[in-house]
C-alpha cells in the first residue's frame, strides 16, 4: 500500500509543469495524500519527503485563505523527513531536497525531536544512538542561520553529543570538536541568557574530559571556573544536577593536582547535592561521591568518610545494572573494603573485597588499563589474605599470571 500510494503521489508531482498545479488539486489527490499519511510512520523519512512537496505545491496553488493548512502539513512532513536526511546539503542551495524558503522553519520544527534524541543518548549512551544524534545535530547546526536565537544552544548540544560519542568510542577528534563548539556557544551566549548555565556546563565537561585524557592543568582549572559559574546560575534541577556532578569530579581532580583540602569538601558537597536533585546516571554519581569521600579519607583519615563511601558504593552496585558503571562501582568498592580491612583488621572486609574484586574482573572482560588496574588490586587483596594464612596462594599466583 505504501509503495503504491507513494508512486501515485510521485506521478502527480512529476506532472506539475511551470505554474500548472492541476495534478495536486484534482479531487482524488487530497484523498490519496491522506491515505499515504495514514500508512507512514514517524521513522519513514523518505516517505514524508514527497508528501511534504505535495502539500507545499497545494499551498502555492490554492487561494491565500486556503493555503495555511497545506503549508502547515508541508512543514510537518518535511520536519519528519529532516532527521532522516542522508549526506550533506545540496551544494547549490543547501536545502536537503526541500523548498529553500522552508528550511529555517523545518529546522525549528525538527529541533524538538533532536533534543529528545540527545536526552535519550544522555540517559542511555550507546554507539548507534550517538552516531544518529551527532549526524542530526550536525545537520541542525549547518542549517541554523548565524543570527538565529537558538544557535548557541544548538552549538552546545552538538558539543554535548560529540562528547558523549567520545566517551563511548574514544575518538579524540570528537572531543576536540566538542571543546571548540563549546567555546563558540559560550561566546554567542549573553551573560543574562537563561540557557547560559547549560552552555557553560557543556564546555566545562568537555575540558574536564580533555584534562583526564592528557592531564592539561589549564583545562582543569578552566573547567572548575566554568562549572562553578554554571552551578551558581538559575537552571532546572536536571541541568544543575549534571553540572554539580561534573563540578564534583573537577574539584576532586584539582585537589589531586594542587592539594587544597577545601576542594575535597566542596567536591563532596557538590556530589551530595547532585544526587539529591535526582535525574539520570545516579549510580555513576554515587560512585563519584564515594571517590571524593575516599580521597578525603586518604587525606584526613576520618573513618566516617570510609564507611560512608562503602555505603554509597554498595548502593551504586545495586542500581548500576550492567556495563562500565557497574564494573567501576565494583572495583572501587573492593578497594574500599580492602582499605577498611587494612585499617581495622576485620577479615570479613577482606573476604568481601576479594569476592567483589572477582566480580569487577568479570564485568571487565576486555584487556586494557581498567582490567590491568583491577587485576592488580585483586592480586593485592589475595596476597593480604594469603599472609593471614588463607587458602588463596594458588589463586593469587593464577591471577598474577592472568594479569
Amino acid at each position: 500500500m505504501r509503495d503504491q500510494l507513494l508512486a501515485a503521489l510521485g506521478a502527480r508531482l512529476e506532472r506539475i509543469a511551470g505554474e500548472d498545479f492541476t495534478p495536486v488539486l484534482e479531487p482524488e489527490a487530497a484523498a490519496e495524500a491522506r491515505r499515504l499519511a495514514a500508512v507512514l510512520d514517524a521513522d519513514d523519512g523518505l516517505g514524508h519527503l514527497p508528501l511534504g512537496w505535495f502539500h507545499w505545491a497545494r499551498a502555492l496553488a490554492l487561494p491565500r485563505e486556503q493555503a495555511p493548512p497545506e503549508a502547515e502539513a508541508a512543514l510537518a512532513a518535511f520536519a519528519t523527513y529532516f532527521p532522516h536526511v542522508d549526506g550533506a546539503p545540496d551544494p547549490a542551495n543547501g536545502t536537503y531536497g526541500m523548498p529553500g524558503e522552508l528550511v529555517p522553519a523545518v529546522v525549528d520544527a525538527a529541533a524538538p525531536r533532536a533534543v529528545r534524541l540527545a536526552e535519550e543518548l544522555a540517559a542511555a549512551p550507546e554507539p548507534g544512538r550517538a552516531h544518529r544524534a551527532v549526524a542530526l545535530w550536525l545537520r541542525l547546526v549547518e542549517a541554523t542561520p548565524a543570527d538565529h536565537p537558538a544557535r548557541a544552544t544548538r552549538l552546545a548540544t552538538l558539543a554535548a553529543v560529540l562528547r558523549e560519542r567520545f566517551q563511548l568510542l574514544g575518538d579524540w577528534a570528537d572531543l576536540e570538536a566538542a571543546v571548540e563548539l563549546g567555546r563558540d556557544a559560550v561566546a554567542d551566549t549573553p551573560e543574562d541568557a537563561p540557557h547560559r548555565a547549560a552552555v557553560l556546563s557543556t564546555l566545562g565537561a568537555s575540558l574536564l574530559d580533555r584534562d583526564e585524557r592528557f592531564g592539561a592543568a589549564d583545562d582543569l582549572f578552566e573547567a572548575v571556573t566554568l562549572l562553578s559559574e554554571a552551578a551558581g546560575a538559575d537552571a532546572d534541577a536536571r541541568q544543575t544536577a549534571a553540572t554539580l556532578a561534573n563540578l564534583g569530579g573537577a574539584l576532586r581532580r584539582r585537589f589531586l593536582a594542587a592539594g587544597d583540602p577545601a576542594d575535597l569538601d566542596a567536591a563532596v558537597d557538590a556530589w551530595v547535592t547532585a544526587i539529591a536533585l535526582g535525574g539520570e546516571r545516579q549510580p555513576a554519581r554515587l560512585v563519584g561521591l564515594a571517590g571524593a569521600l575516599l580521597a578525603r579519607h586518604g587525606h584526613r583519615g576520618d573513618p566516617a568518610d570510609l564507611d560512608a563511601a562503602i555505603g554509597w558504593l554498595t548502593g551504586a552496585v545495586a542500581r548500576a545494572g550492567d556495563g562500565r558503571v557497574l564494573a567501576h562501582a565494583l572495583s572501587t568498592l573492593g578497594i574500599a573494603r580492602h582499605t577498611r580491612f587494612e585499617e581495622r583488621g576485620d577479615p570479613v572486609d577482606l573476604d568481601d573485597a576479594i569476592d567483589i574484586g572477582r566480580a569487577a574482573l568479570s564485568a571487565t572482560p576486555e584487556p586494557g588499563p581498567a582490567r590491568a588496574s583491577r587485576l592488580l588490586h585483586h592480586g593485592l587483596a589475595l596476597r593480604a589474605r594469603h599472609r593471614l594464612g588463607g587458602p588463596d596462594a594458588a589463586r593469587a599466583s593464577a591471577d598474577a599470571a592472568e594479569g
